[in-house]
């Protein structure tokens, strides 16, 4: 970039021509490579809103499912069932539906990778790290959405409970 004046005099001297513009290689190419970095935020940011909305509908599911079942979990305390077995009834259930849904999204996302995989740069299209992950952060999501609403269900009174159906 030293010698842009010194090249844009010389140029200009000999009448009608001028330099526009002066640029390094390194520029050029920086400066082509715009719109794919672009591309790649905006997917890097729709990927981390699906995995939000994703997770949000885990928690939403499991704390439906088991706010559902407040009448059953009370009855079983009322008859003499430990908070232990109400909370493993309840893991085991929240496990059964993440575990479902692992099922059914992996395989899904392997079917559908080959269609991406033109998209995908430096990743491969079936990546062991990424579904693990991603299962790992769902069944996260699972345990910590099924834990509330289990330290609740344990902690009502069972003929309160009974008694508001």
């Amino acid at each position: 970039m030293e010698l842009v004046k010194a090249a844009r005099d010389l140029v200009s001297s000999f009448g009608r021509e001028h330099v526009q513009r002066a640029s390094t290689v390194d520029g050029l190419f920086a400066n082509g490579l715009v719109p794919e970095r672009m591309g790649a935020v905006i997917s890097s940011a729709a990927a981390g809103l699906a995995v939000v909305l994703s997770c949000l509908g885990v928690y939403a599911l499991l704390s439906h499912s088991i706010a559902r079942r407040t009448r059953e979990i009370a009855i079983r305390i009322a008859l003499g069932a430990s908070p232990a077995a109400v909370h493993t009834l309840i893991a085991r259930h929240a496990l059964a539906l993440v575990g479902g849904g692992f099922a059914i999204g992996v395989p899904a996302a392997l079917a559908t990778a080959s269609t991406l995989r033109s998209l995908l740069f430096g990743v491969a299209a079936n990546d062991t790290v990424t579904l693990i992950a991603s299962g790992g952060l769902l069944l996260a999501t699972g345990a910590i959405a099924a834990a509330r609403p289990a330290v609740r269900a344990v902690g009502l009174e069972p003929m309160r409970s009974l008694r508001a159906d």
